[in-house]
């Protein structure tokens, strides 16, 4: 293990290859907010992050996806309507019943992490999945999420300057 703060569990989480792009087949975990508040859930879920921590993640080879970057897994696996199952990992360890649609044909293995907001707490866990894009418009930034009652993908604008959290996956460099 190194000393310089970049390599943590993370460096052995694995990748997969979707189409042209390679993803991290797990949520990001340095740093960051436990999932649901609660240490354990770190090893399976990752851990939440505000838009600036998620934008300060310093990974070599690796960066946090664009929006376009995104579309362009979501195309791949079929359009926003299908892709969200073909992402989600498959049965309800991992999210709660019915998770419409999970068959992770992808490989992705997304995770209903849910989100954490400083209004409300932690909200969602094993219902949804929200993950971070770099890509603002105006004062909003782009999320996608996944839910356990669609097999659809679904993007959103979300105020970045809240203090929301979210999951993290990081995509490499090409």
């Amino acid at each position: 293990m190194s000393t310089d703060g970049l390599l943590t569990r993370s460096n052995a989480l694995p990748q997969v290859r979707i189409g042209t792009q390679t993803w991290m087949a797990a949520n990001y975990d340095f740093n960051g907010s436990d999932v649901n508040g609660v240490y354990t859930n770190v090893n399976s879920y990752g851990k939440l992050y505000t838009w600036t921590e998620a934008n300060a993640i310093v990974y070599p080879g690796w960066h946090l996806p664009t929006y376009e970057e995104y579309q362009t897994l979501i195309t791949y696996l079929g359009g926003d309507t299908v892709a969200g199952g073909k992402l989600k990992a498959s049965g309800t360890t991992y999210w709660t019943t019915p998770n419409t649609g999970a068959d992770n044909s992808s490989g992705f293995d997304a995770r209903g992490a849910g989100i954490y907001s400083d209004s409300t707490g932690y909200l969602l866990f094993n219902q949804q999945a929200w993950f971070w894009t770099s890509s603002r418009l105006g004062g909003y930034a782009y999320v996608i999420c996944l839910t356990n009652t669609s097999n659809s993908v679904f993007v959103n604008g979300i105020d970045y300057t809240l203090q929301s959290k979210y999951s993290v996956r990081l995509l490499r460099n090409t």
